[in-house]
């Protein structure tokens, strides 16, 4: 504000100075110059109070303006934020409603699939009761087919003769025997490099297994290996043999025997029936004088086949040739000779009959090709494929041999021909 028009300037620079000095009638001067001041501010209070109080209101306006733009955009700002959650509100129940459909037919589905669930379990209970009543038929038709086997075979054929499904029931023993024994004892164990084998082992191994080189590369061959060199022993040395228990001087007369009645009679029936007769006999009652011999046959085999089996085979990886399954030797070998023994009674029980009773064992070279005869062989691969389909692959082991009958119950018809065990054979 101006000087000129503020009224206490004046009065702040005209106020006098009180004396004692000064007269009466000065004071008095002064006390009315003091009374027109004081009207004059209240004049001017008068009129600055209206003109505060209006700047007062004009700020508060300005102030309540700045806070209803700050509310306008909050309030747009909300508006934006309730459009977008509306939005996704929206959506989000739209989705809700399409999963709460599909939620639905897939309960529907699955009341439908645990239906046709229940269904296909009654009829699996169903079928396997009409299996199991199948099965109850089946054995009842093998068992009356199997009585009238025996039947028609003890009808036909005379004194000491035994029927075929003796011989398969013994063949077939043997041969899980010989599998039980080579899992139990060799199963662990590797096989050695047959490149580190003496001479005299390899000739022998070549011999027994001409293709031991293919079980040796092969995966899980070693089994079948051995169950092949043990059975090849077995062939050679006992059921290849005139009648085990004879000593070599005593099967060359029998030998010359045969040849002389051959000359003489020409029936092969008759020839047949006193060879049959002959070794029925010594059968019967020559155990006990044939007892030693038989014994020391038996030993023979029995060392044979430790003594191979021990030269190609080791105790675990890296470690030398030994006896695989050394910790239980006696048990081993008392295993082995019982099975030696079963085969030399099951191969004089084959010789005492009339008809000529075989064990077939084919033998396979590297260099010659054998082919799957379905008629005689049995493929142990576990390859699914029908007898056609194998008749044209090659055999390349020969695991377990099989019996084969020529001829008829009295040595007769000898172009007859009867399969009684296949032979078990790997091919590639």
């Amino acid at each position: 504000m101006d000087l000129e028009k503020d009224p206490s300037h004046l009065l702040r620079t005209s106020e006098p100075v009180h004396s004692p000095q000064l007269h009466h009638p000065l004071n008095l001067q002064a006390a009315n110059t003091g009374s027109s001041n004081t009207t004059a501010i209240e004049q001017h209070n008068s009129y600055t109070a209206p003109n505060i109080e209006t700047a007062t209101k004009d700020k508060h306006i300005t102030s309540l303006h700045r806070e209803l733009s700050l509310l306008k955009q909050t309030l747009a700002q909300l508006t934006q934020t309730s459009s977008f959650w509306q939005t996704k509100h929206r959506t989000l129940h739209q989705q809700f409603l399409h999963t709460d459909t599909q939620l639905r037919v897939l309960a529907a589905e699955a009341v439908t699939q645990t239906a046709q669930i229940t269904a296909l379990q009654q009829d699996r209970n169903q079928l396997r009761r009409e299996a199991v009543e199948r099965d109850a038929e089946m054995g009842q038709l093998r068992g009356q087919v199997r009585d009238m086997k025996t039947f028609v075979s003890m009808s036909t054929r005379t004194e000491g003769q035994v029927s075929d499904g003796v011989f398969g029931e013994g063949i077939g023993r043997l041969g899980m025997g010989v599998q039980g024994w080579v899992v139990r004892y060799f199963l662990r164990g590797g096989l050695v490099d047959f490149d580190c084998l003496d001479a005299i082992t390899l000739a022998e191994l070549k011999g027994l297994a001409p293709t031991y080189e293919h079980h040796y590369h092969a995966s899980g061959a070693k089994v079948h290996l051995l169950q092949s060199i043990v059975s090849r022993i077995l062939v050679e040395m006992v059921f290849d043999t005139y009648f085990p228990g004879l000593s070599d001087e005593q099967v060359r007369r029998f030998h010359q025997m045969e040849e002389t009645l051959s000359q003489l009679v020409r029936s092969e029936e008759s020839i047949n029936h006193w060879r049959a007769s002959t070794l029925a006999l010594l059968r019967r009652d020559a155990i006990q004088p044939l007892q030693d011999e038989t014994d020391t046959h038996i030993e023979e085999v029995t060392l044979c086949i430790k003594r191979i089996l021990d030269a190609i085979t080791t105790d675990g990886p890296g470690s030398t040739p030994s006896a695989s399954g050394s910790s239980h030797p006696s048990t081993r070998d008392s295993s082995l000779r019982s099975l030696v023994t079963d085969a030399v009674d099951l191969a004089r029980l084959l010789v005492a009959q009339k008809a000529l009773l075989r064990v077939y064992m084919p033998k396979v070279s590297p260099h010659q090709t054998v082919l799957f005869d379905p008629d005689t062989m049995e493929d142990m691969s576990g390859q699914d494929e029908d007898e056609e389909a194998l008749a044209h692959r090659e055999i390349w082991c020969v695991v377990f041999p099989g019996v084969i009958k020529h001829g008829d119950e009295k040595g007769g018809r000898m172009e007859l021909r009867n399969v009684i065990a296949k032979a078990r054979v790997l091919v590639r």
